[in-house]
């Protein structure tokens, strides 16, 4: 699933930007295709990391089904919890 940063998010509008982590490619969003788990991650802004499908529309390419994602530091402490050692050293 294709990653990315909120670059902008107009709150009026419910419009907003995500700059895609692969190519920098900037890919128009609305708010009602953001997934939010939790209540606590109810707001988007800028800065904020994101996951989501990518749909050709009438108004063009967009960003669907976003979902926030924690910081990349969680992430990886979440992926090395899951490494299995058996009869394998892996580097970290």
């Amino acid at each position: 699933m294709p990653s990315g940063v909120i670059k902008f998010f107009d709150v009026d509008k419910e419009y907003g930007v995500v700059q895609a982590n692969y190519d920098n490619e900037e890919i128009l969003f609305h708010y009602s295709e953001y997934r939010n788990p939790t209540s606590l991650s109810a707001h988007l802004q800028a800065g904020d990391h994101v996951t989501y499908q990518v749909a050709v529309t009438e108004k063009g390419i967009e960003a669907i089904n976003l979902q926030k994602v924690s910081n990349q530091s969680e992430n990886l402490s979440h992926i090395n919890s899951k490494k299995k050692t058996v009869g394998y050293n892996f580097l970290d």
